[in-house]
Parts: structure tokens; sequence; C-alpha cells
């Protein structure tokens, strides 16, 4: 089963700083796959792919695939200052999104809340520290890791008020839903009962008129 879970991040002014900037060359990265895009849209309308279907060539929007938009982007990570996973995972989280909802998403302005991805192979969490392309960041642990976790994805993100926290999921057998003892039942919104349960049992409609007579007359 696969589980996130969440962790505040000891922000003092160094860990701070470091994500800061560090989310700021992630804005770059998702700002650079839409610009890139939008000027592929304008250069070339359409291009040409093969139909499995009809086996013909069809001509479709020159929408960017995950793979040319990584080669795009492949090799800026060290100017960067960011783990090449992530700036893969920047690049492919356009993609998806793009496709999920609209051809051209929003920029990443100085305004956007701070996100940094990564994927497992990019860190290393022990003893409530987590290391990400050689920093190290302390964490709140507020409860510890299944010790069958394999570790999926994660991402440091930036609330309103300017806490980070750190988002790690990860897959377990450990964790498991007993949905055996799960007790459903159906309620059935009445007239002249409040509800009426699947089990039979029924729920009174409270009396309102007459308990605010009784205010009344005390307030006369």
């Amino acid at each position: 089963m696969i589980t996130t879970y969440h962790y505040r991040i000891k922000d003092s002014g160094k860990a701070g700083r470091v994500l800061s900037k560090m989310s700021r060359s992630v804005n770059m990265v998702w700002n650079f796959c839409k610009q890139t895009q939008q000027e592929a849209l304008k250069n070339k309308p359409v291009k040409l792919i093969d139909d499995k279907k009809s086996g013909e060539k069809v001509s479709i929007p020159y929408f960017l695939t995950k793979f040319e938009m990584n080669n795009l982007v492949s090799g800026s990570s060290k100017e960067l200052e960011l783990h090449s996973q992530t700036v893969q995972f920047v690049s492919e989280e356009y993609i998806t999104r793009r496709k999920q909802f609209k051809a051209l998403l929003r920029w990443r302005g100085k305004k956007s809340l701070g996100w940094v991805p990564f994927k497992s192979s990019a860190i290393k969490i022990n003893n409530g520290k987590i290391s990400y392309n050689k920093s190290e960041f302390s964490f709140w642990n507020s409860r510890e890791l299944p010790e069958d976790a394999k570790i999926k994805t994660g991402s440091f993100c930036q609330d309103k008020s300017g806490h980070w926290y750190l988002n790690v999921a990860f897959e377990s057998d450990l964790i498991k839903i007993n949905r055996e003892d799960d007790k459903e039942i159906g309620i059935d919104i009445g007239i002249k009962t409040l509800a009426t349960c699947s089990n039979g049992e029924k729920i009174d409609r409270p009396n309102l008129r007459k308990n605010a007579l009784k205010k009344l007359r005390y307030l006369k």
C-alpha cells in the first residue's frame, strides 16, 4: 500500500534559505518547459505520427513528449544546484499536468509557494535527517517510517507562512486498512423524525419551536 507521511522541516534561517534557492531553480525548469512548449506550437503547429489503428500518418498539435523534454533539460542540474532526478521529475510533471488540464500551464512566478520534488534515488533519510544534493535538513520525526518502507517519490513544499515541510510517499506491506471491522449504515432524512438509519434506529427531531418559546418568555 502506498502512503504519504508529512513532516515539518526544522527551517532555521539556513535551511529556509537553501530550500528557497532550490525552489527558484525548480521554477526556472518549469518555466523553461512552458516556454519551450509555447515556442514549439508557434514554430511547428502540427507533427506527424503513425496511427496504430489505420497505419497512416496523422497530424496532431506539436506537444513535446516526456522523452523530448528530458533531453532538453538534461545536463542543467549542476548549474541549477539541483539533483538531476529533480530536474527530470519537474519536466515529466509538466508534461503530465499539461495532458491532464490544458495545453499551456501557468508560469511559476516569485509568489509561487516553494516546491522541490525528488525521487527515491536522490535522498537518504536517517535519524530525523534527510540528505539531498549534498545538503542535510533536520525534520520533526513525528512518526517513524515502517521498516519495509520503499520510498517512491517526495518533495519539499512551503506553506503561506513560509514554513517548509517534507512529504514522503512510500510503499509498505505493514500498513493495511482493515475493512472487516468497518460498520456502514445508510441514513434517510425524514419529516417526522430527523433521520432513520438502515439498522432501524430513529433519531428524533428536536422541537425547535418549543425551545425558542421558552427563551422568548424568559426575555419578556
